[in-house]
């Protein structure tokens, strides 16, 4: 048997080191594809994510920072949006160290999935488990079906990758009783946000809690106050400390969150809550979908032409998490440690919020906590669940690292747990797969593999519990099927995650990239679709890589409106083509509502061109006034509607933040341009400030008057910059401040430390 020299190298860190080299190696070659270019991320990502960061790259190559979008739906104060990352020093930082933003978004793709498995090790580390368990655990979780199945939502990918590292610090916060690393623990949430997905930064606090609730309940006892301190001051650390990571990350996320409800308000429905039945439906884990924990190719069978699950979409319905982790979880709640059962505890909690409107659960959250009033996606949850997975694991492998040579009682649990489990597992499968006809052995690899990884394990099991086999085949032997099993989770993922059937898309947006941000060589010319050789006809933003503006794009500021300019012809004659400024002297003032707008549908169908209607806004003039300017414009329900007249500009200057062009009227009226309205645009007219008025719903409209107009909007989310320089310089003097502390304080005792 091995000695305890050998055991104890199990956390040195070299252990580590290599641990972290063997991760990383596994998800470069199961996506290895992907890195050597022959095949590109598939849906979202090739549609919208990578087209975006080509753009923010774009902006930050030339010392500018993205907040309007003007090739893209009209318009769209991208910048608001979180999960495209706008301000993401790391985003930033991937966008500018390649010359091709395409490939940079490979790396940061790939990058931040390996940063997910770092955490992972380094949160074990910290927990004291051995290097090789902290390997198992984070070769399960880089290859679970969170990540897999939500390969093309870059945001989520972003936000996940952050969790291990948030949930280490602030497990060191408690561990250390220290301010400074709830501190640290705050800008690591912070950053999760400024290119992340919104659902999980809002869980993230709720996530701590509960884990800072079990920690200082029923944590091992160097986690404990001392016995001086007292559970009042024990409570009162954590309830402090909880609020530091509050306001610190607030203050680092405040730029993105803060534009998304200031400057797109108005913009889009989504800075309001959603109603229960939309938070609860859209987006569960179907609870057959538990099962997917069996193998990481039963999520296929919710793929055409099967789609077991049509409740919920592809992506929401995976969570395998490593066979090896699993039965390391369940043999670690066998032990009877409270601790680790509040772990669990936790890890149904979040499984059960997760399949929605099946259990009252994600309900009641939905009542108590209002934040998650406004996110869909119930599966988000399970996120959680696969963490704590992977971090109970860890402990198991704890358990056999420390077992004596002589007791087997330990080997014996995880041996009857591991056939316990593989045995579901199997029948699992077995069943699921029959649920939609297919027989077991007809799947060819799939059922393959699924025997091979589970038989493999329980023989390795049984093997070590009889002493078989020396340690260090046992351990290299587990850390082969864990490596095994995690490249052919890739391996039978790759539908959700890449295709070669998009490098056509690929390369015509690397090819055809431009940098230059001025569209007045282009003029206002716009297209309904992007052109046929990006992908043509279905919503996407592959048009931003070419600088060439269309109408019908992806965009997560939804506003219910859109739609109909996008498929009604006569609307769609004001947004499309060259055409885009129009006159009115009689436009009405109406409120934005449903009837107004099928008032103006049928005035539009009637007259061959929509009319100029008004709307009042926070800006603007009150509705229950009559409006007043150079035009008379009436207002009721009893108003004429008139078309609006072609307008033949002069175009001076058109920039993502600039439209400066000059027209000549012949009397005194509106003038109505087909960009996109949003609360944070100016405008001057020969040099005087007007009210930039929102028109026909998603527009803009200026008053002009007889002869000619130098027309000039701009646009100015005042405040903005402010806190950027905020944001940044806060995560700036932290990081500086926590380098100065980490050298100053190394060769200290650590017992005397009062921070990270």
């Amino acid at each position: 048997m091995a000695s305890s020299s050998n055991k104890s190298f199990t956390y040195t860190r070299t252990a580590w080191l290599l641990a972290a080299c063997v991760m990383a190696l596994v998800v470069m070659v199961g996506n290895s594809d992907l890195v050597l270019g022959k095949a590109t991320p598939i849906w979202d990502a090739v549609d919208n994510y990578a087209p975006l960061f080509s753009l923010i790259a774009d902006h930050a190559k030339a010392g500018k920072l993205l907040t309007w979008n003007p090739w893209s739906v009209g318009g769209a104060p991208d910048f608001a949006d979180p999960s495209f990352g706008a301000i993401s020093p790391l985003v930033i930082l991937f966008g500018v160290i390649a010359r091709d933003p395409f490939n940079a978004f490979i790396a940061y793709w790939i990058a931040f999935w390996i940063l997910g498995g770092v955490g992972v090790l380094v949160l074990c580390r910290h927990l004291k488990c051995p290097a090789w368990g902290g390997l198992i655990a984070s070769l399960g979780f880089v290859s679970c079906g969170f990540y897999t199945a939500h390969a093309e939502h870059t945001a989520i990918l972003y936000s996940f990758s952050f969790l291990p590292w948030i949930v280490w610090r602030f497990d060191l916060a408690l561990a250390r009783k220290s301010y400074w690393a709830m501190v640290q623990t705050g800008v690591l949430w912070g950053l999760s946000a400024l290119g992340g997905y919104p659902a999980l930064v809002i869980l993230d606090p709720l996530f701590l809690a509960l884990w800072a609730l079990g920690r200082t309940s029923f944590g091992t006892i160097e986690f404990k106050s001392d016995a001086s301190g007292g559970s009042w001051k024990q409570l009162r650390f954590c309830v402090l400390g909880l609020a530091l990571i509050g306001v610190v990350g607030v203050i680092i996320m405040s730029p993105s969150y803060v534009a998304f409800i200031k400057y797109t308000k108005g913009y889009t429905y989504r800075t309001s809550a959603l109603s229960r039945e939309r938070a609860l439906t859209e987006g569960p884990l179907p609870p057959q979908a538990i099962l997917t924990l069996a193998s990481p190719y039963l999520y296929n069978l919710n793929w055409p032409p099967y789609s077991i699950w049509p409740e919920t979409d592809l992506s929401m319905s995976n969570i395998y998490s490593g066979a090896l982790v699993i039965v390391f979880a369940l043999a670690a709640l066998w032990r009877r440690d409270k601790w680790r059962w509040w772990l669990g505890l936790i890890a149904a909690f979040f499984l059960a919020c997760s399949v929605g409107k099946h259990l009252p659960v994600r309900g009641w959250v939905y009542t108590l906590i209002p934040p998650t009033r406004y996110f869909r996606f119930p599966s988000l949850f399970s996120a959680y669940a696969i963490l704590i997975l992977c971090i109970l694991a860890g402990m198991a492998t704890s358990d056999l690292e420390g077992e004596p040579e002589t007791d087997g009682a330990v080997r014996r649990r995880v041996f009857l747990v591991s056939v316990l489990v593989a045995g579901v597992a199997i029948l699992s499968y077995r069943w699921l797969v029959r649920t939609v006809h297919l027989h077991f052995f007809g799947l060819g690899a799939p059922s393959t593999t699924l025997l091979i990884v589970w038989f493999s394990l329980v023989l390795v099991f049984l093997l070590w519990w009889q002493k078989d086999i020396t340690r260090r085949l046992f351990l290299v032997a587990l850390v082969v099927i864990a490596a095994y099993d995690a490249g052919t989770a890739f391996s039978v993922s790759v539908g959700t995650m890449y295709t070669s059937a998009t490098l056509p898309w690929w390369n015509a947006m690397k090819s055809q990239h431009k940098t230059s941000f001025d569209l007045t060589s282009h003029g206002l010319t716009r297209t309904l679709f992007a052109a046929d050789d990006l992908g043509g006809f279905y919503r996407h933003n592959r048009n931003i890589a070419t600088r060439s503006p269309a109408f019908e794009n992806a965009t997560g500021l939804l506003n219910g409106y859109a739609q109909p300019f996008e498929t009604d012809p006569t609307l769609g004659k004001v947004v499309v083509g060259s055409q885009r400024t129009w006159f009115s002297a009689d436009p009405v003032w109406l409120p934005p509502t449903d009837q107004t707008f099928e008032r103006m549908r049928a005035a539009a169908h009637s007259s061959g061109v929509p009319p100029l209607i008004l709307h009042p806004n926070d800006d603007g003039p009150p509705y229950s006034t009559q409006p007043t300017g150079q035009a008379a414009a009436t207002q009721g329900a009893a108003s004429t509607l008139t078309p609006l007249s072609p307008a033949s500009v002069d175009l001076v200057q058109y920039t993502p933040n600039t439209l400066e062009f000059r027209y000549h009227a012949d009397r005194d009226g509106w003038l109505f341009v087909s960009d996109r309205w949003a609360n944070s645009w100016t405008a001057e007219v020969n040099g005087k400030t007007v009210s930039v008025v929102p028109a026909d719903f998603l527009f803009r409209a200026v008053p002009v008057t007889a002869g000619e107009n130098l027309v000039s909007f701009q646009y100015r989310p005042k405040g903005y910059v402010l806190m950027v320089m905020i944001s940044w310089g806060t995560l700036l003097l932290i990081v500086i401040v926590s380098i100065i502390r980490h050298y100053r304080g190394r060769g200290r005792p650590r017992r005397h430390r009062s921070g990270g």
